[in-house]
């Protein structure tokens, strides 16, 4: 680690300001744990059962994250995705979705919470259909990969936590289901996108490049969904700030706070 400010990761001085930092911290802990060997859970979805599950990662996903070929804001535009969002991450061509969330989050029965805009739906919809291409409706019993990536934050350290892709949308479906308009909204998005795709083979983000799309949001609790989630979390091995950071992070808010200070008492 010695030639590099954050585990696994090239040096970029980007990679040290908070919002790039959040982004591709959640990567740099997953790396330090597959190098100590640290268990990764991964939260998916049972199709058969209709319920999520939590196991630890299988080794055949492991290399998804041991790649160098990193990027961040990572486009995918082609006759297919018309004027798409981009990707918060991509290793070796494999794009995921980010979320660095502190915990306990203002409600902490809950635990923690994920703020998913829409931009974060079409881009896990996007990551769906190039690996189901012949997908009909998203109820099909598709594969499903990693696609969140999840630090969860606090004084203490990280932990990390890994969505599938069919995960986060389950979630947004049985969150429609409740009183959340706005997840009613979203979910009606999510078969719009998908009708669009089985009738026309493409789906029209914006117009036009230059367009603007209202950047609409929900808020997921796991827990609410997920059976075993918070015990699996209280067991879940805290990875200390020096480990993966060498070098203070600028902006002074939150996770920076806690991240310099623990640098500073080293």
């Amino acid at each position: 680690m010695s030639d590099k400010d954050l585990y696994g990761i090239q040096n970029n001085k980007e990679n040290l300001n908070e919002n790039r930092l959040k982004t591709i911290l959640p990567l740099s802990a997953i790396k330090y744990s597959i190098d100590y060997n640290i268990p990764l859970q991964y939260v998916s979805f049972n199709q058969n059962t209709n319920n999520f599950e939590i196991n630890e990662l299988d080794n055949r996903y492991i290399t998804l994250f041991t790649g160098n070929d990193i990027t961040t804001e990572h486009i995918i535009n082609n006759d297919i995705f018309i004027n798409f969002p981009p990707n918060d991450l991509s290793v070796n061509s494999n794009n995921f979705e980010s979320k660095t969330v502190i915990i306990p989050c203002h409600n902490k029965n809950k635990i923690f919470e994920l703020i998913i805009r829409q931009n974060n739906v079409a881009c896990c919809i996007q990551n769906i259909i190039i690996k189901n291409p012949s997908i009909k409706s998203v109820f099909d019993k598709f594969q499903e990969t990693p696609y969140m990536l999840i630090s969860l934050y606090n004084c203490l350290g990280l932990k990390n936590l890994i969505f599938s892709d069919k995960a986060l949308i389950y979630m947004i479906y049985y969150s429609s289901k409740g009183r959340s308009k706005r997840s009613k909204i979203t979910w009606n998005k999510i078969e719009n996108m998908f009708n669009e795709y089985i009738s026309n083979k493409k789906i029209i983000y914006k117009k036009n490049k230059k367009d603007t799309v209202q950047h609409k949001k929900i808020t997921l609790f796991p827990t609410d969904y997920i059976n075993g989630l918070v015990n699996c979390i209280s067991k879940l091995r805290i990875i200390k700030y020096n480990k993966i950071i060498t070098k203070p992070v600028s902006k002074q808010r939150n996770l920076c706070d806690y991240i310099n200070n623990e640098l500073s008492n080293k």
